[in-house]
């Protein structure tokens, strides 16, 4: 009698704790797959990412040109707005980011496809009621190269103030046929945007300096952004290194892992995530996107949640009831 009530009160408690893990709207990465089906997990991890952007564009160069200042001023500044904190480049000329209002040159939005620990394993893909959207925003452009040789029609553009928000949301409503991607229309405020920034914000991050370009290469130590990008052809690449900056889910990604030789001879801290892209054009009839991305992010989920620890605790106590009252009998 008296293991029985041990045995409810365990029940009693897993189910408290699920509900405290529903409330705290909580990511939980859990193997889909292989020997470890079922188990929840923390380590590395690979982010797929679809993402809809609008960003400046700028007029060729003669090769090898550059414009920009590799210091620049604090708050930085766009190479051709009035906003700008290098006034020499405002005249600069361009086409600016839709939806950007003068403040930044790039932003979007995007939706985590799935999420997969090293050997291409699942630990998370979205559902009917678990969803991760995310807005990037605040970027601006303070230096571009034109490129040379076999690069000659590619622009490498560095820029500063990278922010990423990621939410979790239980409904599904990043759906291009419901009218989400929408556009730069969709956007609400500056960290806002219909349909996206909904439910719990987990996560946001803010770009590093120091880690992708040294001295004297293209925006130099300055750079917290680098896009290689075709104009011709709408396509090309790019890369971020970032840091934990907030987020209900926050500390779980502050895992300091990244590092580059730049950031090693910086002698900087290593960062938390490193962001790399694959751009595309807009696949969106209709819509004022720029491009659209494939980007895989690279984190280390060091600690799991903490109602998440609690389910464990409970679900091993649980089990070693079940066993307890088997041998018993």
């Amino acid at each position: 009698m008296k293991k029985g009530r041990i045995l409810a009160l365990v029940v009693l408690t897993v189910v408290a704790a699920l509900a405290m893990q529903s409330t705290a709207s909580a990511v939980v990465f859990i193997y889909q797959s292989g020997p470890n089906v079922g188990q929840v997990y923390y380590g590395p991890v690979t982010f797929g990412i679809t993402n809809y952007d609008t960003g400046t564009t700028y007029p060729a160069l003669a090769p090898g040109a550059s414009v920009g200042s590799t210091t620049p001023a604090v708050g930085y500044g766009i190479l051709d707005s009035v906003v700008g904190s290098v006034p020499a480049l405002n005249t600069f000329p361009a086409t600016h980011s839709a939806g950007g209002n003068g403040q930044e040159d790039t932003w979007g939005i995007a939706r985590v496809t799935i999420i997969e620990a090293p050997g291409g394993i699942t630990v998370w893909s979205p559902t009917a009621t678990d969803n991760l959207f995310v807005i990037f925003h605040g970027e601006r452009d303070f230096h571009l190269t034109q490129g040379t040789g076999a690069s000659l029609g590619t622009q490498f553009i560095d820029g500063t103030g990278l922010n990423v928000d990621v939410w979790e949301t239980p409904t599904n409503t990043f759906d291009a046929t419901a009218g989400i991607p929408s556009g730069s229309g969709g956007r609400t405020g500056a960290t806002s945007y219909t349909g996206v920034t909904v439910g719990t914000l987990i996560l946001s991050l803010t770009s590093r300096s120091s880690f992708i370009n040294a001295a004297g290469v293209n925006g130099g130590l300055a750079t917290e952004f680098e896009s290689q990008f075709n104009t011709e052809h709408t396509n090309g690449n790019g890369l971020s290194y970032m840091d934990v900056s907030g987020g209900t889910q926050g500390a779980m990604f502050a895992s300091g892992t990244f590092f580059t030789p730049v950031s090693l001879a910086a002698g900087v801290a290593n960062a938390d995530v490193f962001l790399n892209w694959d751009i595309q054009p807009n696949d969106l009839a209709g819509t004022d996107w720029l491009a659209k991305s494939h980007d895989p992010a690279l984190a280390n989920v060091q600690i799991p949640e903490p109602t998440t620890i609690i389910i464990w605790s409970m679900l091993g106590a649980l089990g070693l009831a079940v066993g307890w009252r088997r041998r018993r009998a």
